[in-house]
Parts: structure tokens; sequence; C-alpha cells
């Protein structure tokens, strides 16, 4: 038995979504007039956050992460930036022959909080050895 009052849809109810499909097989979604877009990823923990990533001011920040040189690190670093939901505006991975790698980011972010963040989380990978974090402009 449905406990819903009349009229009231079901929380996961798609029915005012536009769907298509291409050529590719992909699926298309219109949303309608007035329903607004997903702005946080509760399953990260940020359902708080209420800013769009593409808004506010941004600040690139620089990253000068030493890891150790193994072949996955740039993937395991490359997730961390991923909370950031932007771009790196560059990214430079170099590996001495017999050293250490070097991993530099520089990355629009929306202020220092965030980039404190994110280089906290770069120091909790077991492959990196030190994060240096700088504002650029």
């Amino acid at each position: 038995m449905d406990s819903r009052g009349e009229g009231e849809s079901a929380p996961c109810d798609r029915s005012n979504r536009a769907h298509s499909h291409d050529n590719d097989g992909e699926v298309n979604v219109t949303v309608e007039e007035g329903e607004q877009a997903a702005v946080a990823d509760v399953y990260a923990g940020d359902a708080a956050s209420t800013q769009r990533p593409d808004e506010g001011v941004r600040t690139v920040f620089l990253f000068v992460i030493e890891a150790d040189p193994d072949p996955d690190v740039l993937a395991r670093v490359a997730m961390i930036f991923n909370i950031a939901h932007v771009a790196p505006r560059s990214v430079k991975f170099q590996r001495e022959s017999t050293g250490n790698a070097t991993i530099v980011v520089a990355i629009p972010l929306l202020g220092g909080v965030q980039a404190d963040m994110i280089r906290r989380k770069l120091e909790q990978l077991t492959c990196t050895l030190s994060v240096s974090l700088s504002e650029t402009g």
C-alpha cells in the first residue's frame, strides 16, 4: 500500500523528463523548465554545498606532488582531483630514471578551503611522499 497522498508522485518519478536515444545508443535526457539540475553529490558527503561547480570566482592553485614511481601513481593522484569537479588547467608528470615521480597540477578552485582539502587527501595516499600547495593567481 502506498502512503503518498493523491496527486503526489514517487520520489524517483522521471515522467516530466523527455528521453531520446541517438544513433550511438546513448540516452539523452532533457530537463523540463522548473526542474533543477543536481548541485551536490550526497554520496560524497557534500550535501551541504549548494553552490554549483561553475559558479563563483576561481583561483588557480598549484600542487606539486612528489610520489613513488609506481605505474598507477598518476591515476591515484588524478582521482583525488576529481573531487573538485573541474578539469585542471595543466598537469605535468615527470619521472627521473631511478628517482621519484613529480606531478605538477594547476587547477582553478573556488578557494583555499577546497585546495587545502585536496592537499590533505593527496597526503593520505600511500604513494605520495610530499605535497606542496601555492596560489598562482
